[in-house]
């Protein structure tokens, strides 16, 4: 399982975890360093409770960044709490696997950095939106793709041509430059 072998990388050496040719070592640099502080397989585990929390505090910040209004905090204590106690987030916390962990957190970072620029796109959004691109690429190279292409669907659904290709079609672009420059070098390095 991927699982199994992604933690059979990070027993090993540090060259090891980044020169797996398969996939983008984001995830296993994370689990190596998790296991040097923390000196066994718990690291793992904490990676992906660390993600888990994460995913809440950004899952927030997007229902707040598109106003929607929850008038009774309770009502928003009990939808983060359907999140967390989901079997699949719950299970996936415990499994060496990116979907489950910092993958979601990735897209929820790369999606809310997106809406930020939408409103407002000072120098600050723009370098947070690339940078969460080209993140979120480390640590899958296919669920951001299509993040970015339901984005571009939906300006082209809404006539936004001007958004789309002006400002997030040269964004997408530079950031899959930086992704792909920065991932090529790592591989050439070791």
């Amino acid at each position: 399982s991927e699982s199994t072998n992604f933690w059979e990388l990070v027993i090993n050496s540090f060259k090891d975890v980044v020169n797996n040719n398969w996939h983008p070592p984001f995830y296993i640099i994370l689990l190596y360093i998790a296991k040097i502080i923390f000196k066994s397989y718990i690291g793992g585990y904490v990676v992906g409770i660390v993600s888990v929390i994460i995913s809440i505090i950004l899952i927030y910040k997007i229902i707040n960044r598109n106003n929607i209004i929850i008038k009774d905090i309770k009502v928003l204590w009990i939808l983060l709490f359907s999140y967390i106690s989901m079997p699949i987030i719950i299970n996936g916390t415990f499994i060496f696997d990116i979907d489950n962990t910092i993958l979601t957190p990735a897209i929820l970072f790369l999606y809310l950095s997106y809406l930020k620029y939408t409103f407002n796109n000072s120098i600050k959004n723009l370098i947070i939106f690339i940078l969460s691109i080209v993140i979120s690429l480390w640590c899958k190279m296919s669920t951001p793709v299509f993040l970015i292409m339901s984005l571009i669907i939906f300006h082209l659904m809404i006539f936004d041509y001007s958004f789309l290709f002006k400002r997030l079609l040269p964004i997408v672009l530079v950031s899959i430059g930086s992704f792909y420059i920065t991932y090529g070098y790592l591989y050439t390095k070791y």
